[in-house]
């Protein structure tokens, strides 16, 4: 019987599990986070977020050699008329309360495993698994349901760069998920503000 091809559907990156055990996910484990309000950017959950120097403000992290502190989950907020709102997205330009602070939660454990898919025709082969990549770029999350549209960019995967944004530890033993196009992996953070990279914020 033929095997079904792999679904094509980016979620950006969801943590699925502890590397060590114990406890599967774990947000906001190293520091609490906010939003600038009026931040000119989207970001999605699953998205991969980085400290933009200012405090504990997030924002979303390019492709390339960029590390980051974490996938974003949501962020609640009190709105211009005063509701408090909790979003599994951060849209361009939000406006907030005057002096409130949005307050964002990220899955920033350094020893959290993502789901993500690899991107391209060729996805992933058994060879690619200990590979590092980076994600894809200019990539838009879906602004009804707030998901992320970011994918492990199968163009970069390489078995010797050090300097790529996430590695990719195993195939997602999933139904109807297999090696090839589209196919979801198992990755970790391997550029992380919280693991080796000397950056200052």
């Amino acid at each position: 019987m033929a095997i079904p091809p792999n679904l094509n559907n980016p979620s950006g990156f969801t943590a699925v599990k502890h590397s060590r055990g114990g406890v599967p996910v774990r947000v906001n484990s190293g520091a609490d986070y906010n939003i600038a309000g009026g931040l000119a950017s989207n970001i999605f959950t699953g998205d991969l977020v980085k400290p933009t120097g200012t405090g504990t403000n997030i924002d979303i992290v390019a492709a390339g050699a960029n590390p980051s502190i974490g996938a974003f989950h949501g962020v609640n907020y009190v709105d211009a008329n005063g509701d408090t709102q909790f979003r599994r997205r951060w849209l361009s330009g939000q406006t907030v309360a005057v002096g409130s602070v949005p307050e964002a939660t990220v899955f920033d454990d350094p020893d959290l495993l993502f789901d993500a898919q690899i991107s391209g025709a060729a996805g992933m082969v058994a060879a690619n698994v200990g590979n590092t990549a980076n994600l894809t770029a200019a990539v838009a999350g879906n602004q009804t349901t707030g998901v992320s549209g970011e994918q492990v960019d199968q163009a970069t995967l390489s078995a010797v760069s050090t300097t790529q944004q996430v590695q990719v530890q195993s195939l997602r033993l999933l139904a109807n998920n297999s090696y090839g196009q589209f196919a979801r992996a198992l990755v970790s953070i391997f550029l992380h503000y919280k693991q080796g990279i000397v950056t200052p914020y």
